[in-house]
C-alpha cells in the first residue's frame, strides 16, 4: 500500500479498499475512508462525501500527514523491526551481547 503512504505524506485524504494491510494504516473516518473491496457504489459514496465536505477532507489529509510524521519515522520503523525479531526469536538480544564468535575460538 505504498500509494496510501505517499498520499498521506502529501496530506491528501485517502479512500481505499479495506484489503491487505490498508486497514492497519487507514483509521476509517480519521485519516481516510475505507470501503469494501469490489463495491463501486461505496467508493462513489466515499468520493462524493469528501467532495461535498472539503473541510472534512482537509482534516483527514492533515491527520494522515501527522500519522506519517509520527508512526513512520526511520527510528520507529527500526525499533519496531528489532522488536519483531526479538519477539520471534527470544534470547536474541542476550545471545548477541557476548564476544563475536571469532573471539571465542581457542588459539594454538
Amino acid at each position: 500500500p505504498f500509494v496510501v503512504l505517499e498520499a498521506m505524506a502529501m496530506a491528501r485524504p485517502v479512500i481505499a479498499s479495506s484489503v491487505n494491510g490498508v486497514p492497519e494504516i487507514i483509521q476509517d473516518g480519521l485519516n481516510g475512508l475505507l470501503v469494501p473491496p469490489r463495491n463501486p457504489h461505496a467508493l462513489e459514496h466515499a468520493i462524493r462525501s469528501l467532495l461535498r465536505d472539503p473541510i472534512r477532507a482537509a482534516r483527514m489529509g492533515k491527520a494522515g500527514r501527522q500519522e506519517m510524521a509520527t508512526a513512520f519515522t526511520a527510528d520507529k520503523m527500526i525499533h519496531d523491526t528489532v522488536r519483531l525479531f526479538e519477539e520471534a526469536m527470544p534470547g536474541l538480544r542476550e545471545a548477541s551481547i557476548g564476544p563475536p564468535p571469532a573471539a571465542q575460538r581457542k588459539t594454538a
